[in-house]
């Protein structure tokens, strides 16, 4: 049986500082191991990974501009519910055998 992957991904601003640096963004993940920063994309490859449960996972952008001024945003994604395809077994086939023998009387 294949399973179908849910993926989720949203594309982040490119930043700039007032000085005009651009700025790096490292993600701190807290709970939400299933979420990961790739360049300026927030990327959750598989929603539907049995160890994500539906709820808020609060997450945190660290921005930094190199020189030491850095800035924190803290944000919730909130996971609701994700359909699985139910799990079907193949059903168990029962036969019955005939052990009786015809007997004759003598």
């Amino acid at each position: 049986m294949t399973e179908t992957k849910t993926s989720w991904s949203t594309t982040l601003p490119a930043i700039i500082d007032e000085d005009g640096d651009k700025v790096t963004l490292t993600l701190e993940q807290g709970a939400a191991f299933f979420v990961k920063l790739r360049d300026n994309t927030l990327d959750i490859d598989d929603l539907s990974h049995k160890d994500i449960q539906p709820g808020m996972y609060l997450l945190k952008l660290v921005l930094d501009d190199g020189k030491g001024e850095l800035a924190k945003v803290n944000f919730a994604i909130f996971v609701t519910a994700v359909p699985v395809a139910p799990q079907v077994e193949e059903p168990a086939i029962e036969t019955e055998t005939s052990d009786s023998k015809d007997t004759e009387e003598e």
